[in-house]
């Protein structure tokens, strides 16, 4: 069994959804974690991460244009800053899916926060910008 690394950097990560096929998981159950928060059913309280920093806010968040969002709460908490996430438990050579959601607490504007997304070494967003592709803080 391999670990992979989720690296995400300088950004508010809400949660992430892991699909994958973990020892003490069923077959095809999610790996729901609630980046820099607390168990908020069915997501994990915050684990498995290295660096970076909490935020808490009670703004309402908007997720009506989401497609099957996470539970308020976990959008009210969240990771920021230059931060790692190592989970083990991964087969080799295995696809594995994974979903984060995120949201913009802060910046009222596209371009204030950019940043990186790398899974398991390979970048997959570049220069992501919560505000520019939600087009409202706190959605």
């Amino acid at each position: 069994m391999r670990k992979r690394a989720v690296a995400v950097y300088s950004l508010s990560l809400a949660a992430f959804l892991l699909l994958a096929n973990l020892p003490g998981l069923a077959q095809g159950t999610a790996l729901q974690i609630n980046a820099g928060g607390p168990a908020v059913s069915p997501f994990v309280a915050d684990k498995d991460f290295a660096g970076g920093g909490t935020i808490h806010h009670v703004n309402t968040i908007n997720t009506s244009k989401v497609t099957d969002p996470a539970p308020a709460a976990v959008y009210q908490t969240g990771r920021d800053g230059n931060f790692t996430y190592t989970i083990g438990g991964f087969t080799a050579g295995t696809n594995y899916s994974v979903r984060l959601h995120f949201c913009e607490t802060y910046w009222t504007a596209a371009g204030k926060r950019e940043f990186n997304v790398s899974i398991n070494g390979k970048q997959v967003l570049t220069h992501f910008d919560i505000y520019a592709t939600a087009r409202q803080k706190h959605r």
